[in-house]
């Protein structure tokens, strides 16, 4: 894992700041023009920190069982990971799979209207961002509800690339609402709602993008 070495220091203080990569997944929003939603991901999520530290030697197997904990119960935080009514039993659904992988089902419904935005996995280790903000093209004030998903930088992109770790998945969007933009790969429509989809075969693709006028209550 010689690339681990070579990452310019962009690369570096993302590995530091354990962001996570999604693979292997399937993820769908349903949200109506109203802005409530619910985002469920049921896939993998490779740790690129402690996978920086495992290659490089730095942990021995105690070591590395105690990262593994450190960041199940890390991530059980959040009570969209699996059941349960504490962090404890939230970790046993978040599976440890192999070296910094955790095979997730993760679910989370909310308002964009009380809560403003969301953010998937978190803030600083985004798969997906849903955030309501000005629509400044009239007079009258009014919202639009941004869907945005993001990727690493080209140079960590291309590291992780080099040795098969890539995020394939599909991501779904089901919505009532009149949509302004949007670059999904297909859509179609289901019932009063339309279903936009995209295949995500390669980090090095476009992140998904829905924006939509938020209607009042």
């Amino acid at each position: 894992m010689i690339w681990l070495l070579r990452l310019g220091a962009a690369a570096v203080v993302l590995l530091v700041c354990g962001c996570y990569l999604p693979s292997d997944f399937d993820a769908q929003l349903q949200i109506d023009r109203r802005g409530n939603y619910i985002f469920r991901y049921n896939g993998s999520l490779t740790h690129l920190g402690l996978l920086k530290e495992i290659n490089l030697g730095k942990l021995n197997d105690s070591e590395v069982s105690e990262k593994v904990l450190t960041i199940q119960r890390d991530l059980a935080r959040d009570k969209g990971y699996g059941p349960g009514s504490s962090t404890e039993k939230r970790v046993r659904h978040i599976q440890h799979i192999k070296n910094s992988t955790f095979r997730v089902a993760y679910k989370r419904n909310g308002n964009l209207n009380k809560e403003r935005s969301f953010n998937f996995i978190r803030f600083n280790s985004r798969m997906l961002s849903i955030s309501r903000v000005p629509d400044n093209s009239g007079i009258k004030k009014r919202w639009l509800i941004k869907v945005i998903g993001d990727k690493p930088n080209s140079e960590l992109i291309r590291a992780l690339e080099r040795v098969s770790l890539k995020a394939n998945g599909r991501f779904r969007i089901q919505t009532d609402a009149v949509i302004l933009r949007h670059n999904a790969d297909s859509f179609y429509q289901t019932g009063k709602s339309v279903v936009y989809v995209w295949k995500i075969k390669s980090l090095t693709r476009t992140p998904p993008v829905l924006i939509f006028k938020l209607q009042a209550e």
